[in-house]
């Protein structure tokens, strides 16, 4: 991670959410995520690396059920991103419907 954000153009959106992210700001961070996708929608994987990034922030304040929409997508989506991100998506969303059947 550290080579991806040093080494992009967007990782100065990577570095603003993750200094956010340290200190509890979530707003801020996803206000950053939500820049890096603007500023980047014309590349895929920065797209579905930002739409996770704001998923997981979601599922992290518990507003799961915006966490799972976006999570959803994603693993629907045949667009180009990184590899991690489909498996990542469904191991969340799998906890999600683990509580929920807990409940």
């Amino acid at each position: 991670m550290k080579k991806l954000t040093k080494e992009t153009p967007y990782g100065i959106y990577l570095r603003e959410a993750q200094k956010a992210i340290n200190v509890n700001d979530y707003n801020s961070a996803l206000k950053a995520y939500e820049k890096m996708i603007q500023n980047f929608d014309h590349n895929p994987n920065i797209v579905a690396t930002g739409k996770y990034e704001i998923a997981f922030i979601y599922y992290t304040i518990n507003k799961t059920e915006k966490a799972k929409k976006i999570f959803e997508e994603l693993i629907k989506n045949k667009a180009e991103m990184p590899k991690w991100i489909k498996p990542l998506a469904k191991k969340i969303l799998n906890k999600m419907e683990n509580k929920n059947l807990k409940k």
